[in-house]
């Protein structure tokens, strides 16, 4: 079936990049429709609280309130705070602090002083930044809002809520947005692009065929957009498989420490008690291997891991809620446009979170 109407611009997507793009097409009065394949009301539990949580950073921030968007983000005032550094770390920290002090300390410098927070300023390849330590004077012109501060120029978001905001922005434009919608064939003329999509789960005999003159492929890294118009994605294979996991550990056995920690046999971080994000050094093996079977994890698999990348012998998951995979795959469009398709955010580029779903 064909539309008669020609969109000015239609995005195949609805995330973030998506939706702020129909936005901002919106604003500039441009007739915009937004495909979707994830249908009406359907919300991934990895957009939602814990692992849907997000960090945005200054230009995120910026372009939020340039929109007046901040304050309808409501769901960093209430989340848990993120425990970064395992506390032995923390101790040996404490330790080499005192180390370094005055080898004659005075009866007030003796005493052990409290450990300071560190000002969240994400990390870098697992190391945690304190913000509050950057030297910015040489930054003449520092973005601050109500919702930042210069020393936390962060905020944390989840993803669902974000959506859900910029959606109700989209539509109140006049953008459309389509739900349960894939994309399963493009035609290309000079004047314009013909998407043609199915309901998402049906037949390509089902097809409806939408016409515009420009189509932003916003469809994340395994964007159908980039493959079907034939744009190379290079980068690097993985050489780890992430899990981001949601669980309850037998209180009576061993415990998993806290916080960020690295081992001999890969890396760990216990966000929150029963949360979990773990890289297992296998080249993105047992990924590919649940891709290929269309699998998940089980809970012995997940235990099985725990115990030898954490080195902690002993582990028992009493209950195994919530499993996700990936892979620090690293890649980028060669080009991000072809005629008069284009891409955006994760479509063009994707890289591992190493460990940073929740930080910028």
């Amino acid at each position: 079936m064909q539309s008669t109407h020609t969109y000015d611009v239609i995005g195949a997507g609805a995330g973030p990049v998506g939706l702020f793009l129909a936005c901002e097409l919106a604003l500039a009065k441009c007739s915009v429709l937004v495909l979707e394949k994830t249908e009406e009301n359907l919300i991934s539990p990895m957009k939602q609280m814990p692992f849907g949580m997000r960090g945005l950073n200054a230009p995120s921030l910026d372009a939020l309130h340039r929109r007046a968007l901040l304050p309808e983000l409501q769901a960093h005032k209430h989340m848990l705070p993120l425990m970064h550094t395992a506390p032995h770390q923390q101790q040996q920290q404490q330790q080499q602090q005192q180390h370094s002090a005055s080898p004659t300390p005075t009866p007030s410098s003796s005493q052990p002083k409290p450990q300071q927070q560190q000002a969240g300023g994400g990390h870098f390849a697992g190391i945690g930044i304190d913000a509050s330590k950057i030297d910015r004077s040489r930054f003449p012109f520092q973005f601050t809002t109500p919702h930042s501060t210069p020393q936390h120029t962060v905020i944390r978001s989840e993803m669902a809520e974000l959506e859900t905001v910029l959606c109700a922005r989209a539509i109140s434009l006049g953008a459309d947005v389509r739900r349960g919608l894939s994309v399963t064939s493009l035609h290309q003329t000079p004047d314009g692009v013909t998407v043609h999509a199915t309901v998402t789960g049906a037949g390509t005999d089902a097809a409806q065929a939408f016409a515009s003159r420009w189509l932003v492929g916003c469809d994340g890294g395994r964007s159908t957009v980039r493959k079907l118009s034939g744009i190379e994605f290079a980068g690097t294979d993985p050489e780890f498989t992430g899990y981001s996991i949601q669980l309850e550990f037998d209180p009576d056995s061993a415990q998993l420490p806290m916080g960020r920690t690295v081992t001999s046999a890969g890396m760990f971080w216990q966000v929150q008690p029963g949360v979990v994000v773990l890289a297992d050094f296998d080249q993105g093996a047992f990924h590919r291997q649940l891709q290929q079977q269309q699998q998940t994890a089980t809970i012995e698999h997940v235990q099985d891991t725990i115990r030898r990348v954490s080195e902690v012998d002993g582990i028992k998951i009493a209950a195994l809620h919530l499993v996700s995979t990936w892979t620090d795959s690293a890649r980028q469009a060669t080009s991000y446009r072809n005629g008069r398709i284009l891409l955006a955010g994760d479509a063009a580029q994707s890289k591992d979170l190493t460990l940073d779903w929740a930080t910028p």
